[in-house]
């Protein structure tokens, strides 16, 4: 299984036994609701704005809370490896997918 499907479902199977298994299902449900409204919110958006900008924009709005929950608990670092692998990812989510969704010239 590739590093980050692996980190995937672990992250599941730690929601899980977190919050037991009605709540997470719950919690789950929610964010599949919210992640497939992406696409069709990035391609308003894009129309408006310019496709940098809003993946800046919203990879800022996101690792603002999330750099703080890791500190909060502090969490170790990533390891070499899964830096390289979010360095990837991350170019996919903050540069790649708002330009190519965006429509027209």
């Amino acid at each position: 299984m590739p590093p980050i499907v692996a980190l995937g479902q672990d992250l599941v199977d730690h929601a899980l036994v977190q919050l037991g298994t009605r709540h997470a299902d719950q919690h789950l449900l929610i964010g599949g609701v919210i992640f497939s409204l992406t696409l069709p919110m990035t391609r308003i958006v894009v129309q408006e704005v310019h496709p940098l900008l809003n993946g800046l924009g919203r990879a800022l709005v996101a690792a603002i809370p999330a750099a703080l929950l890791l500190a909060w608990r502090r969490e170790k670092w990533p390891t070499w490896p899964q830096m390289k692998s979010l360095a990837v990812v991350s170019l996919g989510v903050i540069i790649a997918f708002p330009v190519f969704s965006r429509r027209g010239p």
